[in-house]
């Protein structure tokens, strides 16, 4: 009888709470999404196998159906707020950032030394990480790229004659893990003819996610003090493991044998030696850079090769402009690809329909005013900016699903919001590899 009762005021009182918290939103006045019991507004987790992406589209099309300018929503308790108006979007993006300026991830540098990356910091060590790291990614930088990428372009074309059939998937998962392992890691590497690519191997089991590693993630954002206590890993032990020790004998080769390379190691090394970065600090940076590269890259080269499989007058289109530019430069560089104005096209808008990031996270830092309304979001409150919503919305873009190189025309742009774009983010945390990654998967696209 009496574990009846308490059960029963354990219901009673979780209801209330629930309660209580969804009306989160109704009390500052701001529009929301309906929650439901104990999910919020997410579908359950346990079940429902969509990415956190498409869940978040989903809800963005509510929201724009609707007429809002932006909502509050519920992830699980939580009240996260999610805009939708793309200069409400701008406002905390960039020009109110000084309210917005931390993503809010999960990281743990004493034990999990690998998540203290320049994506996962924030506040002031994050500002103080990108400072220092600007200066990998000058248009300078990005020129001295271009020998260890045409090194990497020969040994591809070698591949591709030695072979009468092609995976194209594998082919460019080695050619990406090539040019980013020499660009990040500095590593001399043959990685076609490893037998076992032990790079894709230890980042994919960083990368694929499941049911509960997403879960994981989310909490663990959420309830960042609690999942520092218990000791939350986000990066595996095998790939950290993995990528210390590549790292560490790298610089170690280096420092014994006095031998100097202008590369993103030899910028770590001097960071480490002036006593400006740890050597965990230069490990994670080391494996974000890797990671990110890895994923965006490979991921845009797949899709924008099936568009142009797909649509073989954009083929034609842009092996013409190819081979013209070529023609006039008579090779291949890095003046040649910004000339090259429909392939850069191209790859906007596979990255338009495919984008690699799916959202935005940002937590608010300090009490943030509406410009234009009463309404304040408190210190402490996420916000989800849904990069895929945006990309796929057809009062932007009309006719989503179809893809068209000429949206990105300079004419075209000029006609749409700038934040009606947004592969990378934008503002003053945009992803500072953007154009590493451009020029790898545009590199590919003009040797094939």
């Amino acid at each position: 009888m009496i574990l009846l009762v308490l059960s029963v005021v354990l219901l009673v009182a979780l209801r209330i709470f629930f309660f209580w918290r969804f009306q989160y939103w109704e009390k500052l006045q701001i529009p929301y999404l309906r929650p439901y019991c104990p999910f919020g507004c997410l579908p359950n987790p346990l079940i429902n196998k969509e990415k956190g992406g498409i869940i978040l589209k989903r809800l963005y099309r509510n929201v724009r159906d609707k007429g809002w300018k932006h909502a509050g929503i519920f992830v699980f308790v939580t009240p996260v707020y999610l805009p939708t108006n793309l200069d409400y979007i701008k406002n905390i993006l960039t020009k109110d950032f000084e309210h917005f300026d931390d993503r809010g991830l999960y990281y743990n540098e004493k034990d999990d030394p690998l998540s203290g990356h320049l994506i996962n910091l924030g506040g002031p060590k994050g500002v103080t990480m990108r400072k220092k790291l600007n200066s990998l990614f000058t248009p300078s930088s990005l020129k001295m790229m271009f020998q260890t990428l045409n090194t990497s372009i020969e040994d591809l074309l070698q591949q591709i004659h030695s072979r009468n059939t092609i995976d194209i998937h594998k082919l460019f998962t080695c050619f990406t893990i090539h040019v980013i392992a020499s660009c990040t890691l500095g590593l001399e590497c043959n990685i076609f003819k490893e037998e076992h690519l032990l790079f894709e191997s230890y980042a994919n089991k960083f990368l694929v996610w499941s049911r509960g590693k997403w879960c994981l993630q989310l909490l663990a954002a959420m309830y960042i003090d609690t999942a520092r206590k218990l000791k939350v890993r986000t990066v595996p032990k095998e790939t950290e493991d993995f990528f210390v020790k590549i790292v560490t004998k790298n610089i170690k080769y280096r420092e014994e044998n006095d031998y100097f390379r202008q590369d993103m190691m030899q910028f770590f090394i001097e960071q480490k030696n002036a006593n400006t970065m740890s050597i965990n600090e230069i490990i994670a940076q080391c494996f974000i850079f890797f990671i990110a590269a890895y994923e965006t890259s490979t991921t845009t080269l797949t899709f924008a090769l099936y568009e142009l499989a797909q649509n073989l007058d954009i083929q034609d289109r842009v092996r013409r402009e190819i081979t013209s530019v070529l023609l006039k430069h008579q090779k291949y560089s890095y003046e040649a690809i910004a000339e090259m104005k429909y392939l850069n096209q191209i790859v906007d808008e596979t990255m338009r329909k495919y984008p690699p990031f799916l959202y935005v996270v940002r937590r608010c830092t300090k009490d943030y005013t509406i410009p234009g309304e009463d309404v304040t979001i408190k210190k402490g409150i996420f916000a989800l900016i849904s990069i895929l919503g945006i990309h796929h919305d057809e009062e932007i873009y009309p006719n989503p699903q179809k893809f068209d190189p000429d949206r990105f025309s300079k004419e075209n742009k000029k006609m749409r919001h700038p934040y009606a774009y947004l592969p990378f983010g934008e503002g003053p945390r945009i992803c500072i590899g953007t154009a590493v990654g451009k020029i790898v998967t545009i590199s590919f696209k003009i040797t094939l």
